[in-house]
């Protein structure tokens, strides 16, 4: 437990600042490492693939002494789509071709590059990700193989148009949707709206949760996107506090007090403003609950 505003202070002081340029060079040395197995891969060079960066690192939202990378393999030869905002589209009408590119073919295609370039011992498959495993030279890295996704809307004039973001199917067949240049772009706003508040307090909350967990506070195994998400649907206002213990307090009692009713949180959406944040197939609203509660008593509130 932190224990009241000083204490708090003081630990937000230490751990919600940026990464240290050591840290962050290990971090790019991760992500080469995934852009020189791809380059390299002869298999793979018969395809477009792009190598993109996410997450916590791209966004500046990791915890000090907690570094590690989200890379994306992204292979641009077939794609995801979805009708959301262009009611009665056809793939007839949007010209689509099919492609003969299996998913999970190509995700085979991605392990193999990372084997042949990393050594197999250094590589783990895990249900959505490869898993790199870190050293003296790099962090540990999560490798994810996707499709773009194409968001399909109609404009004014009733012609086919869209937005891009990625996609991806989990080894038990669930697809997966994610907006990282949207999620990035509005993160950048709401810091700078916010005089740099915001990402410093995505920092500090995931600290928290990370304290949290070493002491095995129940309800802690929260994942760090939907900490971010819940920090960015907190409105621009409650970052003006005078100091960082009293918006945090702020942060936390306008999460937990809308969290209460279902029907305040339901128009909540993930950082790119693309997902709702509580609906079937994202996250659980009880979850998030039990772990802000939880924090609010951690921290000493």
């Amino acid at each position: 437990m932190i224990g009241n505003a000083n204490s708090l202070d003081a630990f937000l002081a230490q751990y919600a600042v940026p990464l240290s340029a050591s840290e962050r060079t290990r971090c790019a040395n991760a992500v080469d490492v995934v852009r020189n197995a791809v380059t390299q891969s002869l298999n793979l060079a018969a395809l477009t693939t792009r190598v993109i960066v996410q997450g916590s690192y791209r966004n500046s939202t990791n915890v000090r002494q907690q570094g590690d990378v989200d890379v994306t393999v992204v292979c641009d030869d077939a794609f995801f789509y979805d009708f959301v905002h262009a009611p009665g589209a056809t793939p007839t009408e949007a010209g689509f071709v099919p492609s003969s590119l299996a998913y999970m073919t190509y995700r085979e295609l991605v392990g193999d590059a990372l084997r042949d370039y990393l050594g197999t011992n250094a590589v783990r498959r895990g249900a959505k990700v490869f898993q790199l495993r870190e050293n003296s030279y790099r962090v540990d890295a999560d490798v994810l193989c996707a499709f773009e996704h194409r968001r399909y809307a109609r404009t004014t004039s009733g012609m086919l148009t869209y937005n891009t973001g990625i996609e991806f199917v989990t080894d038990s067949g669930h697809r997966r949707r994610n907006w990282p240049e949207q999620h990035y772009e509005n993160a950048v706003a709401k810091n700078q709206r916010t005089n740099g508040a915001f990402k410093t307090m995505v920092r500090g909350l995931k600290a928290v949760r990370d304290e949290m967990q070493v002491d095995w506070v129940a309800g802690s195994d929260i994942p760090s996107f939907l900490l971010e998400s819940l920090v960015y649907d907190v409105p621009d206002v409650v970052f003006t506090a005078a100091t960082q213990a009293q918006r945090f307090r702020g942060m936390l009692s306008h999460i937990l007090i809308n969290l209460h009713e279902d029907i305040q949180c339901a128009s909540w959406t993930d950082v790119s403003g693309y997902e709702w944040l509580f609906r079937p197939e994202s996250f659980s609203a009880e979850d998030a609950r039990t772990f802000v509660k939880a924090a609010w008593q951690f921290v000493g509130f």
